[in-house]
């Protein structure tokens, strides 16, 4: 499920083959310098998790305030031999419609930095797909390419041990990460709302939420959840350390 500011890019990639520089440095430039133009992603930091769109990387940014604030913890710092990195969320977009990129924009980027790993440039990198029709899609032919399932993953429910969803069956995106008793007690408070609901043995099963409604979950969750309710999105950023290996314990 994408927001409308996710749309898929489809435009044909101008993407080039690495140049060959003589330093490290000068390749890193290099991509750099290609990331902005095609897809206005500023320089890569030491680690960097791509998302397929701007909600995204809000939830995990509110994910990570409410574990810091209630047990403690910041899932997105990470300190290697006495240094601290701070992990990026990016995503991808198209610079011709800068509030749009989606799952398109984040497939054609995953395969095209695929061209680059061979060249020992890469910081650490990850990519997180919807676990939706599209998104599956795109990350199984990226996968073709990349060939590192730790880091280039979908919101598969079997990685997320509080959800309940059939992974074959049923299409999962950020806000289905949210703690469904959460989502319940907003969706009875609103008068009018935008979204589809599923039942299961007459209980909500799973709610996929539509503007404005899913504008108004996303400003509900800002000032009310705890990180018992973001438990899950979090968990999204330890399965990717862990790829890393630098893993953490999500213990509250």
């Amino acid at each position: 499920m994408s927001d409308p500011e996710t749309n898929s890019d489809t435009r044909r990639s101008n993407f080039p083959e690495p140049a060959r520089p003589d330093s490290k440095s000068s390749l890193l430039d290099a991509l750099n310098e290609i990331l902005f133009k095609e897809y206005l992603v500023i320089p890569l930091g030491e680690y960097t998790i791509f998302t397929e769109g701007l909600s995204d990387i809000d939830y995990i940014h509110m994910a990570n305030e409410v574990v810091k604030k209630d047990w403690g913890l910041d899932i997105l710092k990470i300190t290697k031999s006495d240094e601290d990195f701070e992990i990026d969320i990016k995503t991808p977009r198209n610079p011709d419609m800068p509030t749009r990129g989606g799952v398109g924009a984040l497939g054609r980027l995953v395969n095209e930095l695929s061209q680059w790993r061979h060249r020992n440039v890469l910081p650490n990198l990850a990519f997180v797909f919807d676990h939706d029709t599209a998104g599956k899609a795109a990350r199984s032919k990226a996968l073709g390419n990349w060939q590192d399932k730790g880091t280039c993953i979908s919101l598969d429910p079997r990685e997320h041990a509080t959800c309940n969803f059939d992974r074959k069956k049923d299409e999962v995106d950020i806000e289905s990460l949210i703690d469904l008793k959460f989502q319940v007690d907003f969706f009875n408070s609103l008068s009018e709302t935008s979204a589809w609901v599923h039942y299961k043995c007459g209980n909500i099963y799973q709610i996929f939420w539509e503007y404005p409604s899913k504008e108004e979950l996303r400003n509900h969750v800002s000032k009310n959840a705890t990180a018992d309710d973001l438990r899950e999105i979090a968990r999204i950023v330890l399965r990717i350390r862990e790829a890393w290996g630098v893993p953490i314990a999500l213990d509250s």
